[in-house]
């Protein structure tokens, strides 16, 4: 059974290849009361796949990007208690009156 899910979405490279851009999107858990517990498990599994991802081709470092629209922010403890930070908030960024919280977070090899 499938109880959530979570896209990886490299975004791109710098010139000469050693540093790469990556967007965390569309957390789902199906089951509200587990939802702390898989989105750590998700993120967690994908940092191990952006790592690996890392390793088998060069790159030096990668910066992790994610959006919370209001209506995730609920989850910010999730993705602070993952490494992420907070770094700013885009007024108007999918919907007028709608700020986006952008979180972040740099894996270096």
């Amino acid at each position: 059974d499938v109880i959530g899910g979570l896209l990886v979405r490299p975004q791109d490279f710098d010139k000469k290849g050693m540093h790469l851009r990556v967007s965390y999107n569309h957390v789902a858990v199906v089951d509200s009361a587990l939802e702390t517990d898989v989105m750590c498990a998700l993120l967690e599994a994908a940092d191990r796949k952006v790592l690996n991802f890392m390793k088998q081709n060069g790159i030096q470092s990668t910066k992790i990007h994610v959006g919370l629209a209001p209506d995730e922010i609920r989850t910010l403890p999730v993705y602070l208690a993952a490494g992420m930070a907070q770094e700013g908030i885009v007024k108007d960024k999918y919907r007028f009156g709608e700020d986006v919280v952008e979180l972040g977070k740099t894996i270096v090899v």
